[in-house]
């Protein structure tokens, strides 16, 4: 056939008409693959972030926890000699029990040693080695090289790899202390981090989709993989430049996507690297469909343009006229490429209409993702993300003119008593949906029926962006009760202050989120309906020095195994340390720590016969560190404490000797004898001096002399209270004289006796 002008008006016409939809899915596609890309970011940088913020604690735990024995007068000793002898031999056993001690408070260390390299010796929690055996060390840990070897003497701190790449894989974080001139290295400190730990603490992170997470150092040392089937071999320190951006990679002929963040505390950096078929493999579909989609358009476009311009020079009319004629029956050709034709562009207006619902949805995606980018005060510079924001400004300024607005976050605690959680399973995750979708709703009702707000769902919370109202606490009181009556869902509100305009979001969340952790952290100490301007406590000064005195109170009565004033005491202590105060939070969550540090330094200094296994079997680590709020941490200390009450009498009562028992009883009574001694009290029961000693300090934690003075100090503390003078009180308790009793009067409490009876 002739290629008329017609047939090219045609073919023109039809071409841009069916291939219109085709464009528009092809716009689509790239805007998905757009949005995609930035998902992949967001999620990559939020498991990254939390990977750093895991590892960088326990690195920075590692290398700063050795500064509490670089005072340890048994180092300094060691530290001070090339030749090991004589007493030293006792400084290097107590040397051995500090570290072990170091050890066990940590369970993320494998071990903790001192290397003296003026000596050659190494002490490590298991034994020492001289200078000629530290290649034993090396053997048995599978060391690559001699163990002097590990360490740069020319830096304060530095860290080496052992098997790097492997699922073996350690790391020795050392400290050098260095002798006045700088030029020598006195003592290195190591800890050992056994990089499989922190992977178990990490749990699936990043790896559920077939990816993996490793650190990488300026060496090209890569530390752990937390998926061994992926191979990372080809990754290096120095082409990692840009921070928070995507880079692709081919790894055994796969494509992955990938993204690092440098660590905060040393030079290593935190790479995550995820299978790119597993974000983009439903675009990759429709990228096949746009293709088949093309071509079928070009041959029904060919297929009308050549018929069109056969039978008529007005194409239109004559298509509209053919197709009615076919469907009369006139011919089943014709019938049926009308019947054909009706078919592809159904299918086709179809087509669009998917297409524009998918658009929609990735468009509500895409907006709250920008949305929660500037609630967490993330700059976002591309065009997509300022019309977002000159959008959202405009929109402000349109429905609440210069009023300001407050971000409430709805959030609920111990939720197990509500109907709406599944009987006889908890709250699950269905449960915690359903409850969010109901405060979603009551939100939107209560606010939002008459004006314009924003309801979404982030962080375990429900956040509303609404005018503010004067109203805001009633109705609010309303919502919580509707909760409380209907649902029996213990609901709270946390409100920020008022703000104004896109650019005090950021604040206005921060203030909001960190309503949401006082109440969560004081959970029933404080109203359920919060705002973040109030203040409840006065700005009372924190008393460092009771703080002390209560502490050295604390690791007596624990001496003396009196756990039931020990656990009073640590209540009085968590009762006056923390400050019902928004603004001071962070201080309390610290002060939180220390008190869990402060425990379990306390618990590890307790012992009896079954002591290791009887602390050990009460998992005081996991306990504390599971208390979400002041409350919990109270009544965990309790019950812990109860327990070892409770077991320590059983132990008591079925383990010591009734001589230990009686000789306890002899000091109770003839305390006030100046004469009282060891030796007398050896004589009394028939004893040796030295077995006596040993079988006291064995069965009640203190030695013979210890305890009289403790015995005296608590005699002394009754007389003063009774008005007697220091004097007296220093003659009837069985000091030999004021002087004495003044210096152990203030070994055992902090203060001296003058400063107890003006403190009475």
């Amino acid at each position: 056939m002739k290629k008329s002008g017609a047939y090219q008006t045609f073919l023109k016409s039809y071409l841009i008409m069916l291939i219109l939809p085709i464009l528009v899915s092809v716009f689509g596609y790239l805007y998905s693959n757009k949005m995609i890309e930035e998902e992949v970011l967001e999620y990559q940088t939020t498991i990254i972030k939390k990977t750093q913020g895991i590892g960088d604690q326990i690195i920075s735990n590692h290398m700063l926890s050795k500064g509490a024995l670089l005072s340890n007068k048994s180092l300094k000793n060691l530290m001070g000699s090339t030749e090991w002898s004589g007493s030293l031999m006792f400084d290097i056993v107590e040397l051995k029990d500090v570290i072990t001690g170091m050890k066990n408070s940590n369970y993320l260390m494998e071990d903790v040693q001192v290397y003296f390299p003026q000596s050659g010796d190494l002490i490590t929690t298991k034994r020492r080695y001289p200078e000629r055996l530290t290649y034993i060390y090396a053997d048995e840990a599978g060391l690559p090289c001699d163990y002097e070897d590990i360490f740069n003497f020319g830096v304060a701190r530095g860290y080496f790899v052992q098997d790097a790449g492997t699922e073996n894989c350690r790391i020795y974080f050392y400290e050098n202390t260095f002798s006045r001139t700088y030029k020598d290295v006195l003592a290195s400190i190591v800890t050992v981090l056994r990089w499989k730990d922190v992977e178990e603490i990490l749990g699936d992170m990043g790896t559920n989709s077939g990816g993996t997470i490793f650190l990488i150092d300026k060496n090209g040392n890569i530390i752990g993989n937390s998926n061994m089937s992926v191979d990372i071999s080809g990754f290096k320190y120095e082409s990692l430049t840009e921070p928070g951006e995507l880079m692709r990679t081919v790894i055994d002929g796969e494509k992955y996507v990938s993204s690092f963040m440098g660590s905060n505390v040393i030079d290593l950096k935190y790479v995550i690297c995820v299978p790119e078929r597993d974000f983009y493999k439903k675009n990759n579909y429709m990228l096949l469909v746009i293709l088949i989609e093309l071509l079928i358009c070009m041959v029904i476009g060919v297929m009308l343009a050549v018929y069109l311009a056969k039978k008529s020079s007005n194409p239109i009319e004559r298509l509209m006229a053919k197709l009615n004629s076919s469907k009369r029956g006139a011919g089943v050709a014709e019938g049926k490429m009308a019947t054909d034709l009706g078919v592809a562009l159904s299918n086709l207006a179809n087509d669009y209409e998917d297409m524009e619902k998918q658009l929609e949805n990735h468009n509500k995606i895409l907006n709250e993702k920008m949305l929660f980018s500037i609630l967490n005060g993330r700059k976002q510079t591309g065009k997509i993300s300022a019309e977002f924001r000159e959008n959202m400004d405009r929109r402000m300024e349109s429905e609440w003119g210069k009023d300001p607005y407050r971000i409430i976050a709805i959030g609920y605690i111990n939720p197990e008593e509500s109907i709406l959680g599944t009987e006889g399973k908890g709250f699950t995750n269905q449960d915690i949906s359903l409850s969010f979708f109901a405060i979603e709703n009551v939100l939107q009702e209560t606010f939002l029926s008459e004006g314009w707000g924003i309801v979404l769902e982030t962080d375990n919370v429900v956040l509303a962006i609404i005018r503010d109202d004067p109203e805001i606490f009633a109705k609010l009181q309303n919502c919580v009760g509707f909760f409380e009556d209907i649902f029996k869902l213990d609901v709270y509100a946390a409100i920020s202050k008022p703000h104004h305009g896109v650019d005090e979001l950021s604040e206005s969340y921060a203030e909001a989120m960190a309503t949401v952790g006082y109440k969560c952290f004081w959970e029933d100490e404080v109203d359920d309906i919060i705002f973040y301007e109030e203040n409840s406590d006065d700005d009372i000064p924190f008393d460092i020095g009771k703080y002390a005195d209560d502490i050295k109170k604390l690791n007596n009565c624990v001496a003396t195994r009196d756990y039931g004033i020990a656990k009073a005491l640590l209540g009085n202590m968590l009762d006056e340390g923390f400050k019902k105060d928004i603004k001071n939070m962070s201080i309390n969550h610290c002060q939180a720590s220390g008190m869990i540090s402060l425990v379990l330094g306390i618990l590890n200094g307790i012992h009896t016969d079954d002591g290791d296994d009887f602390i050990k079997n009460l998992e005081v680590p996991d306990r504390l560190f599971k208390a979400q709020s002041i409350n919990q941490l109270k009544s965990e200390i309790d019950m812990i404490f109860d327990e070892i009450i409770s077991g320590c009498e059983e132990l008591v009562e079925n383990k010591i000797p009734q001589k230990i028992l009686d000789a306890k009883d002899y000091i109770d009574k003839n305390y006030a004898d100046v004469n009282l001694s060891i030796s007398s009290v050896a004589d009394e029961f028939g004893i040796s001096l030295s077995y006596m000693g040993r079988m006291f300090k064995k069965y009640t934690g203190n030695g013979i002399l210890g305890y009289l003075h403790m015995v005296r100090v608590s005699k002394c503390k009754e007389l003063l209270d009774e008005g007697k003078s220091v004097k007296d009180a220093a003659m009837l308790s069985g000091f030999i004289d004021s002087k004495s009793m003044i210096r152990t009067f203030r070994k055992y409490e902090g203060i001296t006796p003058g400063q107890y009876k003006k403190c009475k």
